[in-house]
Protein backbone atom coordinates (compact mmCIF):
# COMPACT_ATOMS: atom_id res chain seq x y z
CA UNK A 1 0.00 0.00 0.00
CA UNK A 2 1.35 3.40 -0.53
CA UNK A 3 2.03 6.04 1.64
CA UNK A 4 3.11 9.08 1.32
CA UNK A 5 5.18 10.42 4.62
CA UNK A 6 6.75 12.66 6.36
CA UNK A 7 8.78 15.39 7.09
CA UNK A 8 10.40 16.61 10.44
CA UNK A 9 10.82 20.23 11.15
CA UNK A 10 11.80 22.44 14.29
CA UNK A 11 9.97 25.53 15.53
CA UNK A 12 11.47 28.04 18.66
CA UNK A 13 7.53 27.55 19.92
CA UNK A 14 6.13 25.10 21.88
CA UNK A 15 2.51 25.52 20.97
CA UNK A 16 2.39 24.51 17.53
CA UNK A 17 -0.25 22.45 16.42
CA UNK A 18 -3.54 24.47 16.00
CA UNK A 19 -5.79 21.30 15.30
CA UNK A 20 -6.23 19.09 17.70
CA UNK A 21 -8.56 16.56 15.42
CA UNK A 22 -5.52 16.61 13.16
CA UNK A 23 -2.84 16.32 15.67
CA UNK A 24 -2.45 12.37 15.51
CA UNK A 25 -0.55 12.98 12.17
CA UNK A 26 2.12 14.92 14.19
CA UNK A 27 4.40 13.03 17.01
CA UNK A 28 5.89 16.02 18.83
CA UNK A 29 9.21 15.52 20.94
CA UNK A 30 11.14 18.43 23.12
CA UNK A 31 14.56 18.21 22.48
CA UNK A 32 16.39 18.91 25.82
CA UNK A 33 19.48 18.09 25.10
CA UNK A 34 22.24 18.08 21.92
CA UNK A 35 21.96 15.41 19.52
CA UNK A 36 24.25 13.48 18.76
CA UNK A 37 25.18 13.38 15.39
CA UNK A 38 28.10 11.26 15.40
CA UNK A 39 26.78 8.12 14.66
CA UNK A 40 26.37 6.33 11.53
CA UNK A 41 22.80 4.85 10.27
CA UNK A 42 23.03 1.82 8.27
CA UNK A 43 20.17 2.82 6.25
CA UNK A 44 19.94 -0.33 4.17
CA UNK A 45 19.92 -2.84 7.12
CA UNK A 46 16.91 0.11 8.24
CA UNK A 47 15.04 -0.41 5.10
CA UNK A 48 15.72 -4.40 5.21
CA UNK A 49 14.04 -5.05 8.89
CA UNK A 50 11.12 -2.75 8.07
CA UNK A 51 9.91 -4.56 4.99
CA UNK A 52 10.86 -7.73 6.48
CA UNK A 53 8.35 -6.84 9.46
CA UNK A 54 5.68 -5.63 7.46
CA UNK A 55 5.78 -8.90 5.06
CA UNK A 56 5.46 -10.43 8.19
CA UNK A 57 2.61 -8.78 8.71
CA UNK A 58 3.27 -6.09 11.63
CA UNK A 59 1.34 -3.36 11.99
CA UNK A 60 2.23 -0.06 10.45
CA UNK A 61 -0.62 1.86 11.08
CA UNK A 62 -2.37 3.18 14.48
CA UNK A 63 -5.16 2.08 15.94
CA UNK A 64 -7.26 3.97 17.43
CA UNK A 65 -5.56 3.43 21.58
CA UNK A 66 -2.08 4.46 19.60
CA UNK A 67 -4.05 7.64 18.22
CA UNK A 68 -5.63 8.20 21.94
CA UNK A 69 -1.99 8.25 23.60
CA UNK A 70 -0.49 10.41 20.31
CA UNK A 71 -3.06 12.93 20.98
CA UNK A 72 -2.91 12.85 24.56
CA UNK A 73 0.93 13.14 24.33
CA UNK A 74 0.96 16.41 21.86
CA UNK A 75 -2.07 18.27 23.93
CA UNK A 76 1.20 19.96 25.78
CA UNK A 77 2.04 21.29 21.81
CA UNK A 78 -1.44 22.30 21.18
CA UNK A 79 -2.05 26.37 21.14
CA UNK A 80 -5.25 27.29 22.70
CA UNK A 81 -7.27 29.59 20.31
CA UNK A 82 -8.87 33.28 21.31
CA UNK A 83 -12.29 31.65 22.15
CA UNK A 84 -10.93 29.00 24.45
CA UNK A 85 -8.87 30.98 26.22
CA UNK A 86 -11.91 33.34 26.38
CA UNK A 87 -14.14 30.26 27.56
CA UNK A 88 -11.69 29.75 30.53
CA UNK A 89 -11.93 33.57 31.94
CA UNK A 90 -15.50 32.83 32.51
CA UNK A 91 -16.71 29.45 33.05
CA UNK A 92 -14.53 26.23 34.67
CA UNK A 93 -15.60 22.39 34.97
CA UNK A 94 -17.59 21.84 38.44
CA UNK A 95 -15.65 20.59 41.28
CA UNK A 96 -17.63 17.87 42.94
CA UNK A 97 -20.60 19.24 44.58
CA UNK A 98 -20.54 22.77 42.91
CA UNK A 99 -23.45 24.30 42.25
CA UNK A 100 -23.42 24.22 38.02
CA UNK A 101 -25.49 24.57 34.88
CA UNK A 102 -26.00 22.66 31.38
CA UNK A 103 -25.45 24.94 28.11
CA UNK A 104 -25.37 24.85 25.11
CA UNK A 105 -22.40 25.64 23.12
CA UNK A 106 -24.42 28.66 21.51
CA UNK A 107 -25.64 29.45 24.36
CA UNK A 108 -21.76 29.65 26.09
CA UNK A 109 -21.15 32.09 23.03
CA UNK A 110 -24.15 34.15 23.50
CA UNK A 111 -22.62 34.76 26.86
CA UNK A 112 -19.60 35.26 25.68
CA UNK A 113 -20.62 37.14 23.08
CA UNK A 114 -22.22 39.57 26.22
CA UNK A 115 -18.13 40.11 27.41
CA UNK A 116 -16.56 40.28 23.91
CA UNK A 117 -18.79 41.88 21.12
CA UNK A 118 -16.51 40.40 18.28
CA UNK A 119 -17.23 36.88 18.88
CA UNK A 120 -19.31 35.40 15.69
CA UNK A 121 -22.73 34.21 16.72
CA UNK A 122 -23.47 31.84 13.98
CA UNK A 123 -24.06 28.04 13.18
CA UNK A 124 -20.82 26.95 12.30
CA UNK A 125 -18.97 29.13 14.85
CA UNK A 126 -20.90 27.31 17.46
CA UNK A 127 -19.94 23.83 15.94
CA UNK A 128 -16.28 24.80 16.00
CA UNK A 129 -17.10 25.60 19.57
CA UNK A 130 -18.47 22.18 20.63
CA UNK A 131 -15.45 20.68 19.03
CA UNK A 132 -13.35 22.91 21.45
CA UNK A 133 -15.56 22.09 24.50
CA UNK A 134 -14.98 18.67 23.59
CA UNK A 135 -11.59 18.87 24.19
CA UNK A 136 -11.80 20.39 26.80
CA UNK A 137 -13.47 17.43 28.19
CA UNK A 138 -15.99 18.90 29.90
CA UNK A 139 -19.51 16.55 31.51
CA UNK A 140 -21.75 16.45 29.36
CA UNK A 141 -25.10 14.87 27.94
CA UNK A 142 -27.01 14.36 24.59
CA UNK A 143 -30.96 15.86 24.74
CA UNK A 144 -33.58 16.56 22.73
CA UNK A 145 -31.90 20.42 21.69
CA UNK A 146 -28.49 19.08 21.34
CA UNK A 147 -25.43 17.92 23.50
CA UNK A 148 -25.13 20.41 26.56
CA UNK A 149 -22.08 20.73 28.70
CA UNK A 150 -22.12 21.07 32.53
CA UNK A 151 -19.85 24.65 33.23
CA UNK A 152 -19.52 27.05 36.23
CA UNK A 153 -20.01 30.53 35.46
CA UNK A 154 -17.16 32.57 37.74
Amino acid sequence: MRRYASFIGTSNQKDLLTDPSGSRRFICVEVTAPINTNVTINYRQLYAEALHAISKGERYWFDDADEAILRESNKEFEQMSSIEQLFHCYFHSPEEGEESEYLSPMQILEYLHTKAREIKLTGSSANTFGRTLRKLELEHKKTNKGVVYRVVRM
